[in-house]
């Protein structure tokens, strides 16, 4: 009995991988494991779901950074710009002023960067500093990501934008090679277009955390992260901490309802009720006679309806139901049907 038990599971595993990916809204188990639409949650992830993006809080390094323009200490990411952004972390150089920053949200390192600089009475609005790093995995062309990140003010304008811009491949990095120091934002590169950014106001006693949402045109396998391309007056210089991407899957939902049933007190088929159901939140099931009557309401799919109306139960014969419900994503559907009793 054991041996045939495993083998049908090895046959239902092989059986799985030899056919396609999960469909999340058919009704079927496209995979043969058993699992349909919303119950395959491997197949079928719902709600949020972290992007990898490497060394998100700059803690994995390979040396520990003694003075500025040290990013070639923090794994995996690198410098993006002709200008030098900066590599913080509490075992080594861990200010841009006189003050040490608040505790990093995340771990001990963070990454530091200008928008604009003036020095001896010269403004350098266009001067710009950037980090950037290869993915693992590209952004996908089409879907929808959410960049999420904390930022605190060392010194300069409160306000400030941060942003992110895409490349189609790795080997753009760094960006404006030639263009000297006051080449600007990555998009003045024509390898290199903006993603998203968002406008906030930052701190200088606290970190605070923002995002913004983007759609890639195309898919990018290679990120940059600063200021925005806008010039700035004054000396402005921000940390940088803890860096993700995410996106949201949007929960498939799936109902299926019989369309016989016996309510004859044996215990077998006596409800009728959904045969399967998933991400359902909220419900109403109505039955009616084949003369439009009103037989049956309810919000409760899982106690359904039992045969009975007024305490009677109904005759043999076909029946009418209409559904209407709200799944997970808050999306509204109505579903009809009939259904014939046998007792």
């Amino acid at each position: 009995m054991y041996f045939y038990l495993r083998l049908f599971i090895i046959s239902i595993a092989i059986f799985s991988s030899a056919y396609g990916q999960e469909i999340c809204n058919n009704g079927i188990d496209d995979d043969f494991d058993l699992l349909i639409d919303g119950f395959d949650t491997i197949d079928c992830p719902c709600g949020t779901e972290d992007f990898f993006i490497p060394n998100p809080s700059f803690e994995d390094k390979n040396c520990c950074p003694n003075s500025f323009s040290k990013m070639h200490c923090v794994n995996d990411w690198r410098q993006a710009s002709n200008n030098t952004s900066d590599y913080f972390n509490i075992c080594g150089y861990r200010t841009a002023n006189a003050s040490y920053p608040a505790a990093p949200p995340d771990g001990v390192g963070y990454i530091g960067f200008f928008n604009g600089v003036f020095q001896s009475g010269v403004a350098y609005p266009n001067l710009k500093e950037y980090i950037g790093t290869c993915l693992p995995d590209s952004l996908k062309k089409g879907i929808t990501y959410t960049f999420s990140f904390w930022v605190l003010n060392a010194f300069g304008n409160k306000t400030t934008t941060i942003s992110m811009f895409g490349s189609s491949s790795c080997s753009n990095l760094p960006f404006g090679s030639s263009g000297g120091l006051s080449f600007g934002c990555p998009a003045n590169d024509s390898n290199w277009s903006l993603l998203g950014e968002t406008t906030i106001r930052t701190y200088t006693s606290n970190w605070t955390k923002h995002s913004f949402s983007f759609t890639p045109n195309q898919d990018v396998p290679t990120i940059i992260i600063g200021p925005g391309c806008r010039l700035s007056s004054g000396n402005n210089f921000y940390y940088l901490d803890d860096v993700k991407i995410s996106k949201e899957n949007k929960c498939s939902s799936f109902l299926k309802m019989p369309n016989v049933f016996t309510p004859n007190g044996d215990g077998i088929n006596d409800v009728f009720k959904p045969a399967l159901m998933s991400n359902i939140v909220q419900a109403k099931l109505t039955i009616y006679n084949r003369w439009g009557q009103q037989l049956f309401e309810s919000e409760n799919l899982e106690k359904g309806w039992n045969g009975k109306s007024s305490n009677k139960s109904v005759s043999d014969g076909t029946y009418f139901w209409i559904l209407t419900y709200t799944d997970i994503n808050g999306d509204e559907f109505i579903e009809k049907g009939n259904l014939t009793i046998f007792t």
